[in-house]
Formats: structure tokens, sequence, C-alpha cells
């Protein structure tokens, strides 16, 4: 059982209901004047409402353009922000995988520096080795003592090495 209309549509069946009973009796050429004047303003306010519907429906149409031109919009401005979003994501990536590939070259360029480094002490630790060993195994007051002393001063930085002076020939 369906629920009882409610205001307006209970109106409207009604109207319709005497309107169809107005115009059967109008086919059948049995209409007073009074029937008329009835069915004309029924027939009246039928059109009055079509008219008000229409107003109302292209109000809607309307404002569903507009919100639909704002979604679209809207839209739009979303996926320019997701397109900017993922370009700076890019450059960040970029950036970020430059400043990775920076430090992986300052510790490559530290690594070879400290290599450098720890062979050139490793040759001056045999430097200073083969100067002792020129003290020990040659005489102490010969150029080989005479080099040895040089090189040593030349390690610790004191003096620049210069060729040690011949002994005169007897």
């Amino acid at each position: 059982m369906g629920r009882a209309p409610k205001g307006r549509d209970r109106d409207r069946a009604d109207r319709r209901a005497i309107v169809d009973v107005l115009l059967a009796r109008a086919q059948r050429g049995a209409l007073t004047p009074t029937e008329a004047a009835l069915l004309a303003e029924h027939v009246h306010e039928e059109q009055r409402l079509a008219d008000d519907t229409r107003t109302a429906m292209a109000g809607t149409t309307q404002a569903l353009a507009r919100h639909r031109a704002a979604a679209d919009a809207a839209i739009v401005e979303a996926e320019q922000r997701a397109e900017r979003a993922e370009h700076t994501n890019r450059i960040l990536h970029t950036v970020n995988e430059g400043r990775a590939y920076g430090a992986r070259r300052v510790m490559d360029e530290r690594d070879q520096a400290q290599r450098r480094a720890e062979q050139a002490e490793a040759t001056i630790a045999r430097v200073r080795a083969l100067a002792a060993d020129m003290r020990t195994w040659c005489s102490p007051h010969g150029i080989a003592a005479d080099y040895a002393h040089q090189v040593e001063q030349a390690i610790e930085g004191t003096t620049i090495p210069t060729a040690p002076t011949p002994e005169p020939q007897p």
C-alpha cells in the first residue's frame, strides 16, 4: 500500500483528476460555463506550475553547470599541483643523487689522499731507515753521513737538500 500524497502532490493529483473529468465532458459537449471556467483555472494553474518548474530546473541546470565548471577547474588545479609536486620531487631526487654522488667523490678523494699520505709516511720511514743504515754502515763523518743528515733535515723540513761537497782528493 502506497503512502498518502502530501501537500503539492495531493493538490496536483486532485487537479489532474478534475481536469480529466472536465476534458471528458468537454469531448462529449456537455461542459457548463462554470465547468469551463474551472477547467481553464486548473489548466492555467498547471501551466503556471510547469513554468515555475522549468524556471527552477533552468536554475538547477545553471547551478550544475557552475558546479561542473568549478569541479573541472579544481581537477585541473589538482592535476597541475600534482605535476608540480612530481616535478619538485624529481628535482629533489636529482639533487639528492647529486649530493650522494658529490659525497661519494669527496669520500673517494679523502680515501685517495689518505692512501697517498700513508704511502708518503711509509716512504719517509724507509728513507729514515736508509739514512740510519748509511750512518751505521758508513763512516759517521763521510759523504754518506752528510747525505743521511741532509735527508733527515729535508724530511723534517728544516733545510733543502743540496749535493754534498766532494772531499778533496789527495
